[in-house]
């Protein structure tokens, strides 16, 4: 497991340091308040973080959109490879100083023909860097490496792209390089190679960079949330409180529940508009007629019993309320999906009574609410305009991911969590900007092979910590 710490470069908005700038350190990247659940670089930058590959711009901030510099770069890769000593610290550009926080790891980038510098004599440290530029340096680091070799031919063909024309002459191994082995995937837009970078975008790309070529393609534990599914419901009933209880146990990060109204529009946990799947009378007897959750007030659906089906052990186990449920969660540290089911028939009403629940536990930023149903998305919206969303699918095609971009607004997070999670979807939502999860996926083997691109996987047992550590 790579454990380089790469020295920090720290900037302010729209200030650029000259000095040697301290290290601010984000060690738990679920400190971070502007990278949130659903981001579409959220599991990057869990990567980086936590492997010390970059670092907060303070305490608790990551600083997404942030543009980086061309020095910042050099001295990301630098410290990668282990801040290796320098003979001649002066890196022989103009404007490079001994005294620059970054004139050892430019200096170790030119005596390795990492970078080349301007014709001017010049490194031009304080400019952003562009997408085709970090390609370029990342290329040759990888020849540095002696990941590839500089005689290889990679074809990504980049003239598929519409903007191929404009990258530059010397760029254009690298950036077919970088397409071939997907650092960079292109959009609609094209390649885009005189784009400014961001933190963002450099944590996406470092990530992809050591998931090729220094974990071979493992599917990194930090890049995959692990979600029970109603709790951990092959060891305890569904969408009870043990079973939320025990995907704690089992290692679980998140847990899922499925939200319905009871007739006094008190929401409880159940999957089912009825309750006959899984709740049996006080004795133990199967429910000889339907019942809906819509017609029984909270009272009367505790009287029903929603163990015992499952197992003796857990008989006189009682339906639980959300409520019940955001306190448990609170209590064990579990991050909460929230989905609710279409056939309750939601208003916005109802909505703000589940946001208000969870505010009033503190866990409003633990929260991800999730639907099959776009509208009750929306009420989501109304009620709080920066939640995380989650837009519930059994496929993946443009008119899913149109819906999707629908519900954004400029200060949510949006994702598509599907049970179709082939190449085909991953493309689409990769080429979209939107994250995408998958459920639910039981066997080792689903879990290995699923994309790079899953943020999330929801699973009725496995961990994905637990599976992927294993490798």
């Amino acid at each position: 497991m790579l454990r380089r710490k790469l020295t920090g470069v720290i900037i302010a908005v729209g200030v650029m340091v000259s000095s040697l700038i301290p290290a601010v350190s984000a060690a738990n990247p679920n400190l971070l308040q502007d990278v949130r659940r659903g981001d579409w670089f959220y599991g990057a930058v869990q990567y980086v973080v936590n492997r010390e590959l970059m670092v907060g711009t303070s305490n608790n901030t990551f600083s997404p959109n942030i543009t980086v510099t061309r020095a910042m770069f050099v001295q990301s890769l630098y410290g990668q490879d282990g801040r290796p000593w320098v003979l001649n610290v002066r890196p022989s550009y103009t404007d490079v100083q001994v005294s620059d926080w970054y004139s050892s790891a430019v200096a170790w980038a030119k005596q390795n023909n990492i970078v080349s510098g301007y014709d001017d004599g010049r490194f031009k440290p304080n400019d952003p860097i562009t997408r085709e530029q970090m390609a370029a340096i990342f290329y040759r680091y990888a020849i540095y490496k002696n990941y590839i070799s500089q005689n290889t031919s990679f074809n990504g063909n980049i003239y598929r792209f519409q903007d191929a024309g404009r990258v530059s002459n010397w760029a254009v191994p690298a950036m077919n390089w970088a397409v071939a082995i997907g650092l960079m995937a292109g959009s609609d837009n094209g390649l885009l190679p005189g784009n400014d970078t961001t933190r963002a975008q450099t944590a996406v790309m470092l990530t992809r960079f050591n998931s090729i070529y220094v974990e071979k393609e493992k599917v990194d534990l930090y890049l995959v949330k692990s979600i029970a599914h109603r709790g951990y419901n092959v060891g305890a009933p569904e969408n009870t409180l043990p079973a939320f209880e025990m995907a704690a146990q089992q290692g679980f990060d998140y847990v899922e529940t499925d939200i319905q109204l009871t007739r006094d529009r008190i929401p409880v946990c159940l999957h089912d508009p009825t309750i006959n799947r899984t709740a049996r009378y006080s004795n133990g007897a199967e429910l000889n007629q339907p019942v809906n959750i819509r017609d029984l007030t909270l009272s009367e659906a505790q009287q029903y019993d929603f163990g015992s089906w499952k197992a003796a052990g857990y008989a006189g186990t009682k339906i639980p309320t959300f409520e019940e449920y955001v306190a448990l969660c609170q209590r064990l540290g579990l991050n909460m999906y929230i989905e609710l089911k279409v056939e309750a028939g939601f208003t916005v009403a109802d909505v703000q009574n589940l946001m208000n629940i969870v505010n009033n536990y503190g866990m409003m930023e633990k929260a991800t609410w999730m639907s099959f149903n776009l509208d009750c998305l929306r009420m989501v919206s109304q009620c709080k305009r920066d939640a995380a969303i989650a837009y519930v699918t059994n496929k993946v095609d443009s008119s899913i991911v149109r819906d999707a971009q629908s519900l954004m607004n400029g200060s949510n997070s949006v994702f598509i969590d599907s049970c179709q999670f082939n190449e085909a979807a991953v493309n689409l939502c990769r080429q979209a900007g939107i994250p995408l999860e998958g459920w639910t996926l039981n066997t080792e083997e689903d879990m290995r092979s699923a994309s790079l691109y899953l943020s999330g996987m929801t699973s009725d047992g496995l961990v994905a910590k637990k599976v992927l550590n294993r490798w």
